[in-house]
């Protein structure tokens, strides 16, 4: 996802993950404590602008999963009773579709099954529990494991903390990054391979340091010198390792990967080994995505680059561009990228427009300071 600040890619990527966020047992409806949604209440994250005659304000989510199905929901808000109802779920696949028209609360739902019948629904999240129909039945499961494999990593992440974690503990990969350093203390394969990245693109190992009977912590071993914490290491090494454990942990379990600003407080030259790296990994893993969110022209040429390439296990890249118009509905436009990786469109050399027209600008000026001076 490439475009301009504010053009809405943020609320595109983390579109997956509202919805894998959403599986809470016993509260139905959308986890609004999420750190995806960051504190949002309902009415924050529905559309606010304006509506054509008719148009309702209802939100509306759907996922299709590589198996060919598809899940959409229809979240109404309810003024009278402050509540945000699921007034719809339909559920798809190449015999048809299955659709329930919710009636109640989010925790009182009913809908009329195929002999007319009111029946009750209950939900996790935004998961009907079983018995409700045969064919969600069938497909929930999978949508659980398919929301299951996505991790979402924000824009402002952290690296592993100074006073350490206790030993054991692990967790899952999200927001911005905690879990990652007890995720690779607690597996030393995964400690390896990460190690290796930071020792070729930063001349330091990763290494595991006991604090104590209880607790251990991460630090970064040059090849000369003393251990370091990570927090007295530069901001874009803390930055980056949540990133390069999380392209670690996509090499060995697959699923959907979303980032956000992979490149904050990089050297271009860092971008590029970390996008080399998420190329690597998918070409490795068939069974895995990335989706990016960037503004980094260093990742758009990396994609560009791995669209035309020819390996034995090629990455299939896709290039959106996303832009607000002035009535401030965020549209995507995909570009199609042919096999040599050239964009079909001119639409992605706005992407690009920025440096050159400085770098025209700089040459003017230096033709101007060259002129030869006096009468």
């Amino acid at each position: 996802m490439y475009g301009e600040n504010n053009a809405g890619k943020s609320a595109i990527v983390r579109l997956p993950q509202i919805i894998a966020a959403s599986r809470v047992n016993g509260q139905p409806g959308l986890d609004l404590r999420a750190p995806v949604l960051r504190r949002a209440a309902f009415r924050d994250i529905q559309w606010r602008g304006p509506l054509q005659s008719g148009d309702d304000a209802d939100l509306t989510l759907g996922v299709e999963l590589s198996s060919g199905d598809s899940w959409r929901w229809t979240l109404r808000w309810i003024d009278t009773r402050a509540v945000a109802v699921i007034q719809k779920i339909e559920v798809s696949d190449s015999d048809g579709l299955t659709s329930l028209e919710l009636m109640g609360t989010t925790r009182d739902s009913s809908y009329s099954n195929v002999e007319g019948q009111l029946t009750a629904v209950a939900f996790d999240g935004l998961i009907p529990r079983a018995g409700v129909d045969p064919r969600m039945d069938r497909y929930r499961d999978g949508l659980n494991r398919a929301l299951e494999r996505v991790s979402w990593l924000g824009a402002v992440r952290e690296g592993p903390i100074r006073e350490g974690t206790t030993r054991g503990v692990s967790g899952k990969l999200e927001g911005e990054g905690r879990a990652a350093a007890s995720l690779v203390l607690a597996d030393p394969e995964l400690r390896r391979r990460v190690s290796e990245w930071f020792h070729r693109q930063c001349g330091a190992s990763v290494e595991a340091e006991a604090l104590g009977s209880e607790l251990e912590r991460l630090v970064l071993r040059p090849m000369a010198g003393h251990d370091v914490p990570f927090p007295d290491a530069g901001e874009g090494i803390q930055q980056v390792f949540p990133l390069v454990v999380a392209a670690e942990c996509l090499r060995s379990d697959g699923g959907l990967l979303i980032i956000e600003e992979p490149e904050s407080h990089l050297h271009p030259r860092l971008q590029r080994a970390l996008a080399e790296l998420l190329i690597e990994v998918l070409a490795f893993q068939t069974d895995a995505s990335v989706l990016l969110e960037t503004h980094s022209e260093v990742f758009l040429v990396a994609a560009l680059l791995a669209s035309a390439q020819e390996t034995p296990k090629s990455v299939e890249v896709g290039l959106h561009w996303v832009e607000s118009g002035s009535d401030g509905i965020a549209i995507t436009e995909e570009i199609a990228i042919d096999a040599a990786g050239r964009p079909q469109n001119g639409r992605l050399e706005q992407a690009f427009d920025t440096m050159g027209v400085m770098r025209r600008e700089l040459i003017l000026v230096r033709r101007g300071l060259e002129r030869p001076r006096g009468g």
